[in-house]
C-alpha cells in the first residue's frame, strides 16, 4: 500500500484536483487512492497467479579490434574479412584464422594436470579406483581445459564406454582408456579399476526388486501403443512423478507484473483523459460564461446573483461541466459566509485555466474596488475569446485538411490503376 501512496505524487494530486472540485489536497489525494486500491484489488488474484520468467540483461557488445582471440586448440577456423589497401586500391579478402596450436611442453604440462583433475572426477562417488560399485563419471570435456576426450574399455561388461559399472559376483578388474586430444596431438589417460560386488541394504534390495517389477510390467505391455501405469505393484502404489515447470512459473510473475503496471498505467492515463476533456469543455464554455454575466450585469443584477443565475441556468439545462460544478462550489461558499472575492479567487484556482483564473482577478477586485469598468474588461475578454475561437477553428481546419492528404493520394492510386491496368491488359 505504501507503493500506491509514492505512486499518488503532489504533481498528481495537483493535476487532478480539476476533477475534485471544492474538494482538498488531502481529499483528492484519499479518492485517488481508493479508486487505484479499487482496481490493483480486482487484478489481483490474476496477477498473483501470474510469476517472472527472469530479467533481461543486454549482452555487452565488444568494440572492433584489430586483436582476434583464436579458437581453442579443438576449436574450428575461422574466416575474417580483411581489407587490403594500397596505392593500386582496396580489396576484400577472407582470412583462415586457425585454431591456437600448442607446444609439447605445454601438452605435456596440461596433460599432467588433467590427470590430477580426472582422478578426482572419474570415481565419483567411489573412494578410490580400486573400491569401485558405483558407476564411473566418463566427462567429455572438464572445465580449464581445451581438449577432447573420447573413453573406451579393456571389458564393457564390467565397466561400460558410458562409465556405468556391470554386475559381478567377485572383485573384476578392468583398464580405463581416455584419448585427450589437443587438436591434431593427442596423450592417453589409463587408468586399471577393481570393480567390487555391489552391497545394498534391506531398503536398497526392496526399491531395486520394485523397479524389476515394474520394469517386467513394462515389457508385457510392449504391443500397447499407450502404457498406463498401474496404481498398485505388489503392494507398493506406484505414482506418476511430475516435475515443475519453473519457466513458466517465471513467465507467469513476469506477464503478471505486466499487467500490474498496465493497471497503474492506465490508471493515471485515463484520469488524464477527463481532465483534458474537461478543460476542453470549459474552454468552449469560457465566451458563453462571459456573455451570460455580462448581459446580466449590465441588465442591473448584483454580481453575486448574476453567478447564482448562471448556475441556476446551468442546471436546468442539464449542463454538469467542469464549469458548472465550480460555479456550484462557488455559490455553497457564499452561502456558508465566504467572502465574495476570495470565493472568486478559489474559483479561478480551480479552474486551471488562464483565462478563467484573470476573469477571477477581476471579479475580486470589482468587489473590493467597485464594478464601474467591470462591463468593459468582461467585454473585453470576450472580443479576445472570440479572435481566439477564430484561431482555432483555422488550426482545426488545416488539420483536417492534411488529414485527407493520405485518403486523396490512395483514391489517386486507385483512380491511376483504374486507366492504366486495362492499357495493360490490351497492349
Amino acid at each position: 500500500m505504501k507503493l500506491l501512496e509514492k505512486l499518488v505524487s503532489d504533481s498528481r494530486i495537483y493535476a487532478c484536483m480539476s476533477l475534485y472540485p471544492g474538494k482538498s489536497a488531502e481529499e483528492v489525494k484519499r479518492d485517488l487512492l481508493t479508486d487505484l486500491k479499487k482496481r490493483m484489488l480486482k487484478l489481483l488474484p490474476v496477477i498473483l497467479l501470474l510469476p517472472i520468467l527472469f530479467a533481461l540483461s543486454d549482452s555487452l557488445k565488444k568494440e572492433e579490434t584489430h586483436v582476434i582471440e583464436r579458437e581453442d586448440v579443438n576449436g574450428s577456423a575461422i574466416e575474417i574479412p580483411v581489407i587490403l589497401a594500397n596505392d593500386s586500391g582496396t580489396r576484400e579478402v577472407f582470412l583462415k584464422l586457425n585454431p591456437v596450436v600448442m607446444s609439447d611442453t605445454e601438452i605435456e604440462v596440461m596433460q599432467r594436470e588433467l590427470e590430477a583433475a580426472l582422478d578426482r572426477l572419474v570415481p565419483g562417488e567411489n573412494p578410490s579406483f580400486n573400491e569401485v560399485s558405483c558407476d564411473l563419471l566418463f566427462p567429455e570435456e572438464v572445465d580449464g581445459f581445451p581438449v577432447l576426450l573420447s573413453w573406451s574399455t579393456s571389458d564393457p561388461r564390467i565397466i561400460g564406454t558410458d562409465g556405468r559399472v556391470g554386475a559381478v559376483e567377485k572383485g573384476s578388474s578392468a583398464v580405463i582408456c581416455c584419448k585427450v586430444y589437443y587438436g591434431e596431438e593427442f596423450r592417453l589417460y589409463e587408468r586399471t579399476v577393481t570393480v567390487l560386488p555391489p552391497s545394498f541394504t534391506p531398503y536398497e534390495e526392496e526399491l531395486r526388486k520394485r523397479i524389476s517389477e515394474l520394469q517386467d510390467y513394462e515389457k508385457k505391455t510392449g504391443y500397447d501403443k499407450e502404457f498406463i501405469l498401474p496404481d498398485d505393484l505388489n503392494g507398493t502404489r506406484v505414482i506418476l512423478a511430475k516435475k515443475e515447470k519453473l519457466p513458466a512459473v517465471y513467465t507467469g510473475i513476469f506477464f503478471g507484473l505486466l499487467l500490474g503496471i498496465g493497471a497503474v498505467s492506465n490508471f493515471f492515463g485515463s484520469l488524464n483523459d477527463r481532465r483534458k476533456k474537461r478543460l476542453a469543455e470549459a474552454e468552449s464554455d469560457f465566451k458563453d460564461f462571459l456573455s451570460r454575466l455580462s448581459i446580466l450585469l449590465a441588465a442591473g443584477l448584483p454580481l453575486r446573483g448574476a453567478w447564482k443565475k448562471i448556475t441556476e441556468d446551468m442546471e436546468r439545462e442539464g449542463r454538469k461541466t467542469m464549469l458548472y460544478e465550480n460555479m456550484a462550489v462557488t455559490v455553497r461558499e457564499f452561502m456558508n459566509g465566504c467572502p465574495e472575492s476570495i470565493a472568486y479567487e478559489r474559483f479561478g484556482e480551480r479552474m486551471e485555466i488562464t483565462r478563467y483564473q484573470r476573469v477571477a482577478a477581476v471579479l475580486s477586485q470589482a468587489v473590493t474596488k467597485g464594478v464601474s469598468e467591470l462591463t468593459e474588461l468582461l467585454s473585453a475578454e470576450i472580443r479576445e475569446a472570440v479572435a481566439d475561437e477564430k484561431e482555432q477553428i483555422k488550426i482545426r481546419g488545416e488539420q483536417a485538411g492534411t488529414g485527407l492528404l493520405m485518403p486523396m493520394m490512395g483514391f489517386l492510386v486507385i483512380v491511376f490503376a483504374i486507366l492504366l491496368v486495362p492499357a495493360f491488359i490490351t497492349f
